[in-house]
This record gives structure tokens, C-alpha cells and sequence, in this order.
């Protein structure tokens, strides 16, 4: 499953839809549990992607890690709410206990507060965590497989030429805003 469809479905929209028909009486009551579980997701997914320095709306943590924000108490409480997830396996009924995902989220979630931590005590105000998940990796690992020739398996000199080639060429091109409210480069104008 890709990410973008799972944080589509486990997002602030369906918590809201789902919220507003049980309470219609449309859905069964305990359907506000998927609910909260959604607007949850949804606040984690945030709260490891925030790239402006402020939260815009109702979503207070879709912005960068900073002091005084509110991302670290959330954090630790995921930690323990995350720990007492159960998940039953549909064939059998019976609890599993060992899944990746569960043990991926805790993993992130204390790499981060580490991290956080970390910067923090070396001087920095915010940390932008868009910019470490691993999208501009793939990208960065894609231009290079395009450099020269469609080079799928570069070499160890192959792979430094060309990361240094882009990164000279990334450089050189300007940063500007594009429609969905990240950063793009273009190329200079003379």
C-alpha cells in the first residue's frame, strides 16, 4: 500500500465524515473509536511532516519541530498509546503481537525525539521534518540513476561523480514556491 492512499483514508476528512455520521446515526456509535484512531494517524502523519514554521488551521502539528511546540508531549504519548495497540488476525481471532509497522512507528517516533534533542543542545530553534523522510532520497537516488546513461548500478565513482553533479546543478538554480506549498528549483534567468 502507498503511503499517500493509507494518509488519505486514516485523515483529518474521514475522522470529520465518520465523526459527523455517527453522530447522525447513520453509523453505528462505536465507529467514533475508527474515528479517533483516524484523527490520530492523521496528527502523527503531521507531526513527522512539517515544513512551515507556524501551524496553519487545525492542524497544529503539521509544522516544524521547534521549543516550544507541541510535537514532543504528543510524541511520548504515541509512544504509549502505540505500545498498547493490539492487532486481532482476522483468520484466526487471535492477537498478534510482533508487527512491523508497530515496531517502525516506535522506532521513528524516539529516533526523532533523539534527534530533536540532539539539535536542540547544538543551537537549533526548528527542525523541518519533511525534510527527512526519505522522498528526496529516492529522488536524489533516481537523478542519479539517470545520470549520463540510464545507469541503474553505478559504481563507487560513478555514484560520487554523479551526486556531485547534481548537487552542483541544484545549487545553481534558484528556489521558488509551487502550487502545493513546497519549494521547487528554476532554472536562472539571464
Amino acid at each position: 500500500m502507498k503511503v499517500k492512499v493509507a494518509a488519505q483514508q486514516l485523515s483529518h476528512s474521514v475522522s470529520a465524515a465518520i465523526e459527523t455520521f455517527s453522530v447522525l446515526g447513520d453509523f453505528p456509535a462505536e465507529l467514533l473509536h475508527t474515528a479517533e484512531f483516524s484523527s490520530t494517524i492523521d496528527d502523527l502523519f503531521d507531526s513527522l511532516n512539517g515544513s512551515t514554521i507556524t501551524a496553519e488551521g487545525v492542524k497544529k502539528y503539521k509544522c516544524c519541530l521547534s521549543g516550544d511546540s507541541p510535537h514532543l508531549d504528543f510524541r511520548k504519548s504515541m509512544l504509549c498509546k502505540i505500545n498498547k495497540w493490539r492487532v486481532i488476525d482476522s483468520e484466526t481471532g487471535l492477537e498478534r503481537r510482533s508487527y512491523k509497522f508497530i515496531d517502525g512507528w516506535q522506532i521513528t517516533i524516539k529516533a526523532v525525539i533523539m534527534l530533536w534533542e540532539c539539535l536542540r543542545a547544538k543551537g537549533f530553534k526548528f527542525l523541518a521534518l519533511r525534510n527527512l523522510n526519505q522522498d528526496p532520497i529516492e529522488n536524489i537516488i533516481g537523478q542519479i540513476r539517470q545520470h549520463g546513461v540510464c545507469n541503474s548500478n553505478p559504481s563507487c565513482h560513478q555514484f560520487i561523480v554523479a551526486l556531485k553533479t547534481i548537487v552542483i546543478n541544484k545549487f545553481s538554480t534558484p528556489l521558488t514556491r509551487n502550487g502545493t506549498g513546497g519549494t521547487r528549483r528554476t532554472t536562472v534567468q539571464q
